[in-house]
């Protein structure tokens, strides 16, 4: 047996195939609506403190990366583009629009999220509307909110 057919039998090189593999199915470059999602939250990097004028701090870390991370698990494709902004403070702003469906998502300097939930434009609607925060760390749970606004 030849040293090349011993080494590609190898724990380390079946472990590296094994790894392209499961990497070769996640392809943000044949998502254009991703990279797009994703460039639009890596321009606030760019942003200084005082980006408004009024002493507002550069937008922190935690929250750029919640940001991804959203936009990582989000299913893109089913939802329109979000309004993505600097918020004072440090934070992130996520804006969803769907028919009459709103959600809005505010990462906070922390990566917690803070979220409100607009299910439409009529004042009677208004009791209905939903807000909270979530723990940083759960962004996990704002898949059920992108659920809800697909299904608009």
């Amino acid at each position: 047996m030849s040293l090349a057919a011993v080494w590609a039998g190898s724990p380390v090189m079946l472990r590296e195939r094994e790894r392209r593999q499961q990497w070769s199915r996640v392809n943000i470059l044949e998502k254009p609506r991703m990279l797009e999602c994703l460039r639009m939250v890596a321009d606030l990097t760019r942003l200084d403190a005082n980006w408004d004028g009024h002493g507002s701090a550069k937008i922190q870390s935690a929250a750029l990366s919640t940001a991804v991370g959203i936009m990582l698990q989000a299913p893109l494709e089913y939802l329109p583009m979000p309004h993505v902004c600097p918020v004072s403070g440090g934070s992130v702003g996520l804006h969803w629009r769907a028919g009459e469906r709103e959600l809005e998502l505010t990462v906070l300097g922390n990566g917690a999220i803070e979220y409100l939930a607009v299910p439409g434009q009529r004042l009677e609607d208004e009791a209905s509307i939903e807000e909270g925060t979530l723990s940083p760390g759960c962004a996990g749970d704002v898949g059920r909110w992108l659920q809800w606004l697909i299904e608009a």
